[in-house]
């Protein structure tokens, strides 16, 4: 089989050579555990330095191909829109996948929210990033470390280059927002927001979303057969609220 390299024309191909040769074409939980296998067989090569990885990642892209084809999927499609939407993310997104040491989702949530552009961030001083609601030193040295190095810079100007959003796209919160400054914990079962859309809408209002309850925790929000942070909450003295006071705010 001559292979065009277009992507299109490629995936018919290798589905047109999968039924020419009776290999399985209906069977998508057969292709989805080949595919697994496949991929289990490339990250063994990779683990033992053998040399036939680029032929095992090669096979990955074969049955990948030839599965969206059984299943209807334009893979290139597919593949630019998910490359266009990686573009068009907030910052806090592309800092969060850097990898850097200390700097999770939410601390690249808060640095973005402050200096709103990546390359703002990179010029920043370590004590004004330590001065940011909980963040400190220890992420402030790891993000001066890892944007002095070269490799930093070449790697940033490249993403740039590509087209990647380096600016805050998320909306900011006021200093005078509802719950601004205060520490919240979330427990209990909720039935009118789901756990996740409560954290989002309590951090949109300027709380800190925390797990567990302490002598620092401000308030607390509890639902149905809520069990020992309510308890405790309790026991500390510390404001408890429902569901629908939150939904009300």
């Amino acid at each position: 089989m001559e292979v065009d390299m277009d992507l299109k024309k490629l995936q018919k191909e290798i589905y047109q050579n999968k039924v020419d040769k009776g290999f399985n074409t209906t069977d998508v939980n057969k292709e989805f555990c080949l595919l697994y296998g496949e991929v289990g067989e490339a990250y063994d090569a990779y683990r033992k330095g053998k040399d036939d990885l680029g032929e095992e990642l090669a096979d990955i892209a074969i049955y990948l191909l030839g599965l969206s084809e059984i299943l209807g999927k334009d893979l290139e499609e597919e593949i630019k829109n998910k490359v266009q939407i990686s573009k068009e993310n907030s910052a806090e997104k592309l800092l969060f996948g850097l990898g850097i040491r200390h700097v999770g989702s939410k601390a690249s949530q808060i640095l973005l929210e402050h200096f709103h552009d990546l390359e703002q961030l990179a010029k920043a001083k370590r004590e004004e990033i330590a001065a940011l609601d909980s963040l400190g030193m220890v992420i402030a040295e790891s993000l001066s470390s890892y944007f002095a190095q070269e490799g930093t810079h070449i790697l940033l100007s490249e993403l740039k280059e590509a087209g990647l959003n380096f600016t805050y796209l998320g909306e900011k919160v006021a200093a005078d927002a509802a719950l601004s400054g205060l520490t919240v914990v979330l427990t209990g079962k909720l039935e009118r927001l789901n756990r996740s859309e409560a954290k989002k809408k309590l951090e949109g209002l300027g709380a800190k979303v925390t797990n567990s309850v302490s002598k620092k925790t401000s308030l607390v929000v509890a639902g149905a057969d809520a069990g020992s942070k309510l308890t405790k909450a309790q026991e500390l003295g510390i404001d408890i609220r429902d569901e629908i006071w939150l939904e009300s705010l």
